[in-house]
């Protein structure tokens, strides 16, 4: 498959996702200097031949999506990335029944309040 390299004003999205699926050598990837967002953690401005362009990629799957800097980050806010979403800021392992009182200070009530929180959660 053979890609012509045309000139920004004529370089489409499909193009783009091509030559960068083919780790094209004229294709590069910055973040703009001045971003104030985090959402930018993921995502890096497409350049042809270093000339910025008016597209982004996702740092997570490495697609390409179409992005105006007026826009702001929107676009990326509302990309559907499922590499991201399986990174989640909730903990590894769920907090367990006993995490919740100190048995020591309980003692004999410890069981029953087990068994009742137990079962409020299973009902």
């Amino acid at each position: 498959m053979s890609i012509t390299r045309p000139s920004k004003s004529t370089l489409s999205k499909v193009e783009i996702q091509a030559l960068v699926t083919l780790n094209n050598l004229s294709i590069s990837f910055a973040k703009p200097a001045n971003v104030r967002s985090e959402v930018w953690t993921n995502y890096s401005q497409v350049y042809y031949k270093n000339e910025g362009l008016d597209y982004i990629i996702c740092s997570q799957c490495k697609v390409v999506l179409k992005w105006i800097s007026e826009n702001g980050t929107r676009v990326m806010s509302h990309h559907n990335c499922t590499k991201q979403k399986s990174t989640s800021t909730a903990p590894v392992r769920q907090r367990t029944i006993s995490s919740y009182c100190r048995q020591s200070s309980l003692s004999k009530e410890w069981p029953v309040i087990q068994k009742r929180i137990t079962e409020a959660c299973v009902i």
